[in-house]
């Protein structure tokens, strides 16, 4: 999903993850910038976010559904590109990692 700033977006985002029972959703252009303190709290959902450094635009955000395993990866970002990237883990402890990213 390309938001063009989530912040006005959120319930149309929560509606649509009502209805789409998605399991994993990639955000482009969160347009949400380090040091702002906003967070992208949907219910049933963790939220992992990388938000601009400088600048407009920009930030990428994933949301996992609360029952699927999921951490954190910073170790396979690069700096050269706004990326968050996770590992999502299924019952038998498989790792798949994920991750979407914006240039």
């Amino acid at each position: 999903m390309n938001a063009r700033s989530i912040r006005n977006k959120v319930e149309v985002l929560e509606a649509q993850l009502e209805i789409g029972k998605y399991d994993v959703v990639g955000i482009t252009e969160t347009w949400l910038q380090a040091g702002q303190g906003w967070e992208l709290n949907i219910q049933g959902y963790t939220s992992y976010l990388k938000d601009r450094q400088v600048g407009r635009g920009g930030g990428v955000a994933l949301l996992v559904r609360n029952e699927i395993q999921s951490i954190a990866r910073g170790d396979i970002e690069t700096g050269d590109v706004e990326s968050v990237w996770i590992e999502l883990r299924n019952c038998k402890g498989k790792k798949y990692p994920n991750g979407t990213n914006w240039t």
